[in-house]
């Protein structure tokens, strides 16, 4: 008999599946937080957002924050 852990992962697995079925590739976002702002906000067609390098003055792309 399969667990309650075994159970909630077949379900995530399955509705995953039909979503990825239901939504053609062209509209939906695989996305992870490690890939940055710029995939989520091109998709969305959004400006990225940058933050400026205090020390070198650079702009670069604003990290996503996470806890590791």
């Amino acid at each position: 008999m399969p667990s309650k852990k075994d159970k909630a992962i077949a379900w995530y697995n399955e509705s995953y599946r039909r979503v990825r079925e239901a939504i053609p590739a062209d509209r939906r976002l695989e996305f992870s937080v490690k890939d940055g702002f710029r995939p989520l906000c091109e998709f969305l067609d959004v400006p990225v957002p940058t933050v400026r390098d205090e020390q070198t003055g650079q702009v670069t792309d604003a990290p996503f924050y996470t806890r590791e």
